[in-house]
């Protein structure tokens, strides 16, 4: 949402009330036409009023065609291990030839993420961990890779250098 010249996340947390607690505005089927208000409230616990067309038309940017919403991330911050997270006693295995090896695995490791639009959440590591395979193959050094050699023609051609 709006505010103050950024835009912040927010939670819709009621229906703006007048002094005698009757909701404020009314719902209409035409949008041009709802006046309700709803009450936002943002980090820090700053408040603001928003008709509901501004908050849906806040929501659909964000999301694509299928609802899927795309998050940036900006920074790991933290880190922790949950009970399901494979014990130190059980990092190793016996092959069948009878060598050792170590399990790899991020099962019951969760990083909490602050995403570009400053919110944070804790994801699951083997989530992060799948992403960034696919970055590496699509990019080095901030370069997009290309796949042929008419895809690298193109990117040359529109980054205006002949990597």
């Amino acid at each position: 949402m709006p505010k103050n010249g950024q835009e912040v996340i927010g939670k819709v947390v009621a229906q703006k009330q007048d002094h005698n607690d009757n909701p404020v505005g009314r719902s209409n089927n035409n949008p041009i036409l709802d006046t309700r208000l709803y009450l936002v409230i943002f980090p820090g616990g700053l408040t603001a009023e928003y008709n509901p067309n501004v908050i849906a038309e806040r929501l659909y940017s964000q999301v694509n065609n299928e609802g899927n919403q795309f998050l940036l991330l900006d920074e790991i911050i933290d880190w922790k291990m949950t009970d399901d997270a494979v014990k130190d006693e059980d990092v190793s295995k016996v092959s069948q030839n009878g060598n050792i090896h170590r399990r790899r695995t991020t099962k019951g490791w969760k990083v909490c993420v602050r995403w570009k639009d400053q919110s944070t959440s804790w994801e699951p590591l083997k989530d992060l961990k799948e992403e960034a395979r696919y970055l590496k193959h699509t990019h080095k050094y901030g370069i997009q890779l290309p796949k042929t050699v008419e895809e690298a023609y193109d990117l040359d051609c529109a980054s205006g250098t002949d990597l």
